[in-house]
């Protein structure tokens, strides 16, 4: 039997849910039945949560639904002390326990808002952003300002990212300062070229911005997941700008993509006439 067959029958139904975060190259997959279940070769680990109301519709998807895991879940764990560097994707699978097929259909795909901890840190509160939530935000395209509005390597600043990029093994990892070590990093571009950047742990699909250089030496705003080593594997660092004419000018050469208004006057004549 089918699927939908099963979803219309009133002595046959009998809904699962699967819910598979992504963070990353991490993954996550949960299922709402007792047991553990294999489906496609995927393992869903059966644990405790609550989504929202029962049927998501077309109405739901347009609004935060909010899932409640438990305050140790491994998924909740990686928003306890330091955030990802990267958005977590969602994807809310539903199926019929009895489906000897395993037939699944998407009920849901979006994002991970915000996590948070209630009932004295009992239950951990996960607010998920349908897609259909993000084309619904809008902002400034440009404002007027002095510095670039552009984002470093976007399809407006067209600075080629891969020319800035540099590969090389991460020797020391201080945790208490959060200072990593890149192997030959000084040598190869210089002081202060990664200030602003980020480095790319590739094993995770992850990256931490980087707030200052010292030789080799760059300090990450916050650690990787301590689950995740970096010293002795490669990593990227990718160069930072400050969005200033003149860095754009003498370290990337991309002043004819400038997008700031760079001699923008100190007098205001609105003020003070002309």
């Amino acid at each position: 039997m089918t699927f939908a067959a099963q979803e219309i029958s009133l002595e046959s139904s009998s809904r699962v849910q699967i819910i598979k975060f992504a963070v990353g190259l991490e993954t996550f997959n949960y299922i709402s039945t007792k047991e553990d279940r294999t489906i496609d070769a995927v393992l869903y680990t059966a644990i405790g949560f609550n989504l929202g109301p029962n049927d998501i519709s077309m109405e739901d998807r347009g609004k935060t639904i909010v899932l409640t895991l438990p305050p140790d879940d491994p998924f909740v764990l990686r928003y306890l002390s330091v955030l990802p560097g990267v958005k977590s994707t969602v994807t809310v699978l539903e199926t019929q326990r009895r489906d000897g097929t395993e037939e699944t259909i998407i009920a849901f795909r979006g994002i991970v808002q915000s996590v948070g901890f209630t009932r004295n840190a009992t239950e951990a509160k996960v607010a998920l952003l349908p897609i259909q939530g993000l084309a619904t935000r809008t902002g400034p395209r440009h404002t007027y300002q002095s510095l670039c509005n552009h984002m470093l390597y976007d399809e407006r600043c067209q600075v080629a990212k891969a020319t800035f990029t540099y590969s090389g093994n991460a020797s020391v990892f201080d945790t208490a300062t959060n200072v990593l070590t890149v192997d030959g990093l000084f040598a190869a571009k210089g002081a202060d070229w990664a200030i602003g950047g980020y480095v790319s742990n590739n094993a995770l699909a992850d990256y931490r911005m980087i707030i200052a250089q010292s030789s080799d030496d760059v300090t990450l705003h916050f650690p990787f997941p301590t689950a995740f080593p970096l010293v002795g594997n490669t990593v990227e660092v990718i160069a930072g700008c400050d969005h200033s004419l003149a860095v754009c000018s003498s370290k990337f050469a991309n002043v004819i993509n400038y997008g700031g208004s760079a001699f923008i006057p100190n007098k205001n004549i609105f003020g003070v006439g002309l």
